[in-house]
């Protein structure tokens, strides 16, 4: 079982490579999310959408495609403007109890260079642990909600699935084995990422700015392809148990669904 785990693990990883001509196919993700001033917010856009597309080709066994410029940064808009419509509850959440939220950190910052260090913790450092720890379990809540809406929206190309909390909220409940393997693999990745940018953070720090872009997309084509597996499992246990097509693909649904 172990082993089994640890190859589908590893095959988030070799996906991207497998491809030869990757490199030709992926140049321009590294370099939007090299420059700062084109990171944020362009390269953090693209990055989004191409999660997007990459779920839907894993989902339908498709190899590393190319880059589709238009349709990703499309779909990295529309998950950019639901994102931010998800944090806002928070937000007003912490406004609502008197705190200061995270759009009060740039008045914070301010104050921070005006009235020095002792000053600033006396004032906000009750705010702050309230803060986080209201952002915290907000992320800890809406996360796997929206990487469902991510799912549905790769599977149907409906974007206001993303939207729909219901419904991501009953297919969370439905496959919840899955994303709990999910969340395993998640962390694990994370945790190497940290440890590997430590690294080279403390060995050698131009190298470390030179390969954040590379962990980056190695971070985001890893998560994605759990995504697209947990998609294709799901969706095909979905047909399945409605037995409302005879295809035993997922190609085959989606296309039975879009043309409805």
């Amino acid at each position: 079982m172990f082993k089994n785990l640890l190859k589908e693990y590893q095959e988030g990883y070799v996906y991207l490579f497998s491809d030869r001509s990757f490199y030709k196919k992926l140049w321009i993700i590294p370099l939007l999310l090299f420059f700062p001033f084109i990171k944020y917010p362009f390269g953090i856009i693209f990055i989004k959408g191409w999660q997007v597309q990459m779920v839907e080709d894993i989902m339908l066994d498709k190899p590393l495609q190319s880059l589709q410029i238009k349709k990703i940064v499309l779909k990295g808009l529309q998950i950019t403007g639901v994102t931010i419509i998800y944090w806002m509850v928070p937000t007003a959440f912490c406004y609502l109890l008197g705190l200061k939220g995270i759009l009060g950190l740039f008045l914070d910052i301010l104050e921070f260079i005006q009235g020095g260090l002792t000053g600033y913790l006396t004032d906000y450092i009750e705010d702050y642990i309230a803060t986080l720890f209201i952002y915290f379990i907000w992320g800890m809540i809406s996360n796997p909600i929206l990487q469902c809406g991510i799912i549905r929206y790769a599977l149907t190309g409906k974007w206001l699935e993303l939207l729909n909390i219901p419904k991501n909220i009953l297919f969370l409940m439905a496959n919840l084995h899955n994303f709990l393997k999910f969340y395993v693999f998640y962390l694990v990745t994370v945790l190497l990422l940290i440890i590997l940018d430590s690294l080279l953070l403390f060995i050698a720090f131009p190298i470390e700015i030179l390969l954040l872009p590379f962990l980056l997309v190695l971070y985001y084509g890893s998560v994605s392809h759990e995504l697209g597996h947990l998609a294709k499992n799901a969706f095909l246990k979905q047909v399945n148990r409605k037995k409302d097509l005879t295809a035993d693909n997922p190609t085959d649904y989606i296309e039975n669904k879009r043309s409805h």
